[in-house]
C-alpha cells in the first residue's frame, strides 16, 4: 500500500492557526496547539487533513495504519480511534482495539484517555515488577 510522510508540529500548528478565525474551528486550533507541546507530540506524528487533525504512531503513515482523528463537532471536541483498512488482520499477540470515540472540551483530557484505552505509549506497557 502506499504510504505518505506525515508532517511536522510546527507546519501542523500553523495550518490550523489560519483557521483560528473562523468560530467553529477556533477550539480545534487551540487544541492542535496544546497537543503540540505536550508530552505526547514527540510520539504522535501529525497530519492536517481538511478540518481534522490525523495522528499516527510513526512519521509515514497510509490507510492500513491506526490512527487517531481529532475534530471539533456540535461545540466539543472529539477524538476518534480508527483502526487501519486491512484486508485480514495480521498475525499478533496484541488484542485489537475496536473503534471508539471521546468527547469533551479538553484535548490533553481526551488524548489521556486514548493512551489509557490504546497503550501506544511505552510508559503504559511497561510490564509491572
Amino acid at each position: 500500500m502506499t504510504r505518505y510522510p506525515t508532517q511536522t508540529w510546527p507546519a501542523v500548528v500553523a495550518a490550523f492557526a489560519g483557521l483560528a478565525d473562523v468560530p467553529a474551528l477556533a477550539p480545534l486550533a487551540r487544541a492542535v496547539e496544546q497537543i503540540a507541546v505536550s508530552r505526547y507530540a514527540a510520539a504522535l506524528f501529525p497530519v492536517k487533513s481538511m478540518h481534522t487533525l490525523l495522528l499516527y504512531q510513526h512519521p509515514t503513515a497510509g490507510p492500513e495504519d491506526e490512527r487517531l482523528v481529532l475534530a471539533h463537532e456540535d461545540g466539543e471536541l472529539v477524538l476518534r480511534f480508527e483502526r487501519g483498512q486491512l484486508a485480514a488482520p495480521p498475525a499478533s499477540l496484541r488484542t485489537t482495539v475496536p473503534e471508539w470515540e471521546t468527547r469533551g472540551l479538553d484535548a490533553l483530557t481526551l488524548l489521556g484517555r486514548a493512551a489509557d484505552q490504546l497503550r501506544w505509549f511505552v510508559e503504559y506497557g511497561a510490564p509491572a515488577v
